[in-house]
């Protein structure tokens, strides 16, 4: 069990890296060719403390796919990426949650 969840966790977090250097990939490519759509998630950045509203902002852009909208291939095709990535750990850390509580209830 113990190298379910250190195995888990690893996966997890090259996943959480992935995620953020796509992320940043995705955040550029909007505030150059789609400045209108930027502005509109609150002008989000890695590096700077946003409102968290700004990161809400981004994640309903992702499931409400309204990436759909920019008609560019990079944005749609780094969006998809970023959804099943993001279900994926959501599904993850689940699974570890859901690990850690039968393994204790034992």
């Amino acid at each position: 069990m113990e190298t379910f969840v250190t195995l888990s966790v690893i996966v997890l977090f090259c996943s959480f890296l992935i995620w953020l250097l796509l992320t940043y990939r995705v955040f550029k490519v909007l505030e150059l060719k789609f400045p209108k759509v930027f502005d509109a998630l609150g002008r989000p950045t890695l590096l700077s403390f946003n409102p968290v509203t700004s990161n809400l902002t981004f994640v309903k852009f992702l499931f409400k796919q309204e990436w759909r909208y920019c008609k560019d291939k990079e944005v749609q095709w780094l969006s998809r990426i970023l959804l099943g990535i993001m279900v994926f750990f959501l599904a993850g850390f689940l699974t570890i949650f859901l690990a850690f509580s039968l393994n204790n209830a034992k």
